[in-house]
């Protein structure tokens, strides 16, 4: 679940960075609806649960429908409160979202290749 919440901090970054440079830490509904557009897809492409990734995604576009969220002006009460929403529907504390001004590190999320490529810093398996 690590990687999941990379993926969701990296989508709330990708959508606010280059607006959010400009105006602070104010969002407008434009930013507001994609991130949450975009939060609710990669929790069904990529959280490990499927009933609960499908969960969580119909969680976040009802509240979105019924208006939970328009009242929401700046990028970290928006991650903050999809975060509580998010553990209220799935009780994972891997998960959450949050706010930066810095673009999401690129690559896979992970093991450094210089480590990979060392098998993880292990040598050598032995069965006693």
């Amino acid at each position: 679940m690590p990687r999941l919440a990379s993926v969701i901090g990296a989508v709330m970054a990708l959508a606010l960075s280059p607006i959010l440079a400009a105006q602070g830490t104010r969002i407008d509904a434009r930013v507001r609806d994609e991130v949450l557009k975009k939060l609710a897809q990669e929790l069904q492409d990529r959280y490990a649960i499927v009933d609960t990734a499908n969960h969580l995604a119909t969680t976040l576009r009802q509240k979105q429908k019924a208006g939970t969220y328009r009242d929401i002006r700046s990028g970290p009460e928006l991650a903050s409160v999809l975060t509580k929403d998010l553990f209220a529907v799935a009780h994972d504390k891997h998960l959450s979202v949050r706010f930066s001004f810095a673009p999401p590190p690129q690559g896979h999320p992970g093991m450094p290749p210089e480590l990979l490529k060392m098998n993880g810093g292990i040598s050598e398996v032995r069965i006693l």
